[in-house]
């Protein structure tokens, strides 16, 4: 039985229909199921993997309804092209959610840094999105006031996190190669 065949009977008892061919492919690590009402449900199995690999080992008990904080932010910002949606969606966790020293209701700035610290690739994708997202709340948040400021301002304190992170041997060498390479995988969405 693998990891995620508990879940997989439980959504399948209350209504939910399995994508099966899917899910005989990505069950490992991804599942896709739609709900009673028709809306698609999108479920990682033990890491998050899009345009970078984000593991949840030891991370998931950290909240009881969702994931850390850090790993929200995460997922939204390792997009590389990302729309005025995702750009909203974090400029509004931001705005909610200071930086600390752990989980629970800020945002875990050791995690960040720990991410970014083991990999160049997500490390160079989070410094582009912060300039994204910078650039984007000066421009699309006039009007705001306050919040667009709280936001900069914590667009700037996430920047240094990243900025500051502690880099592995493995990100030193991966950082020598640059944009030479691919540094993360294209995204296609799933549509069924």
């Amino acid at each position: 039985m693998g990891p995620a065949k508990p879940l997989e009977t439980f959504l399948e008892s209350r209504g939910f229909s399995p994508d099966r061919q899917f899910n005989m492919y990505n069950g490992d690590h991804r599942l896709l199921f739609r709900s009673p009402l028709g809306n698609k449900v999108d479920i990682f199995v033990t890491e998050f993997s899009m345009c970078h690999r984000l593991p949840f080992a030891g991370r998931l008990t950290c909240d009881r309804l969702t994931l850390p904080l850090a790993e929200l932010l995460v997922t939204k910002l390792q997009i590389c092209e990302a729309n005025a949606k995702d750009l909203s969606d974090t400029a509004c966790l931001l705005a909610d959610h200071a930086f600390g020293h752990g989980d629970g209701e800020s945002i875990n700035a050791g995690r960040i840094a720990q991410l970014c610290g083991a990999d160049w690739g997500l490390y160079h994708t989070l410094k582009n999105s912060t300039t994204r997202l910078g650039a984007w709340v000066s421009s699309g948040l006039e009007g705001a006031g306050a919040v667009a400021g709280l936001v900069a301002v914590r667009v700037a304190e996430l920047d240094r996190i990243i900025e500051s992170c502690p880099r592995t041997a493995k990100w030193k060498l991966r950082s020598a190669i640059g944009e030479k390479l691919p540094w993360y995988k294209t995204v296609e969405e799933v549509e069924r």
